[in-house]
């Protein structure tokens, strides 16, 4: 518990999300860097997941975040994570609602959400990058990069270690400081 993140809910609502705050003070100790690690939203969790990377970046003086992704989409035929973002070659909208379905109970968030694509998917690298944009329905916008690094397959590690430098260079590239927030997760 000393280190889950918490949704923002309101009162006698589910504030879990399998994610959790990685601190890293080992350079820094007096101004340390705060990651969240979590797993790959499926189906049923990626509103949620998006209601947390809003109240995660509405936390920092930039309002930007970058998600970094470390897992194909389906490995051996099985679904390894629910594609959470709008695809690159249409215009739709994903709506993430206010209050929301969670197994046996509900999360009750402050503000629907509308995610759009800002800047459609490029490959960069061994990567793709896609910019995207939510907004709450207060009309306050947060920006979004998405990295997605398809190549680290469960239960193994990375066939070339240059692609996964080129990942982090990107990473730290995007970050002007250590406000920028890094979400990131593989499929568990």
């Amino acid at each position: 518990n000393y280190n889950r993140v918490l949704l923002k809910v309101s009162e006698e609502s589910n504030d879990y999300i399998n994610a959790s705050k990685v601190i890293l003070d080992a350079i820094d100790p007096k101004n340390p860097e705060v990651l969240i690690a979590t797993q790959g939203p499926t189906k049923n969790t990626y509103p949620q997941f998006w209601q947390m990377v809003y109240e995660q970046c509405l936390e920092t003086k930039s309002r930007e975040i970058i998600i970094v992704m470390v897992t194909p989409l389906v490995e051996s035929g099985r679904e390894k994570c629910f594609p959470y973002w709008p695809s690159r070659t249409s215009h739709e909208l994903i709506q993430i609602p206010q209050t929301q379905a969670v197994g046996q109970s509900t999360s009750v968030f402050s503000h629907d959400l509308t995610l759009r694509v800002v800047k459609g998917e490029e490959q960069v690298s061994s990567h793709h990058y896609t910019v995207l944009e939510l907004e709450d329905s207060s009309k306050t916008k947060v920006k979004v990069h998405h990295l997605y690094y398809d190549k680290w397959e469960d239960f193994s590690s990375p066939t070339s270690m240059s692609q996964v430098i080129d990942l982090i260079k990107h990473t730290n590239a995007l970050r002007k400081d250590k406000d920028v927030k890094v979400i990131s997760h593989c499929s568990a």
